[in-house]
């Protein structure tokens, strides 16, 4: 059986999560990257999950290609 949207997600959220980056980083998955700006002087990463596109296919298999969101935010500090 093949991955639902969200189990695509939910994996592309560990892969960050577990990746060794110049910054920590805590990836989360939501459906919508929404934050007060107080809360952005720290380093938001969401995974949105976004969609599903089909091609026609064969009788071999339909190619299907999952879309997801990464959105990496923070507030840039003022000189």
């Amino acid at each position: 059986m093949p991955a639902t949207i969200p189990q695509i997600a939910d994996a592309v959220v560990a892969e960050l999560n577990a990746a060794t980056l110049s910054m920590p980083v805590a990836a989360v998955r939501a459906y919508q990257p929404v934050f007060d700006l107080a809360e952005m002087k720290d380093l938001h990463v969401t995974v949105v999950p976004k969609g599903l596109e089909q091609e026609l296919g064969s009788r071999a298999g339909t190619p299907r290609e999952v879309k997801v969101d990464v959105a990496v935010q923070k507030k840039l500090q003022t000189a």
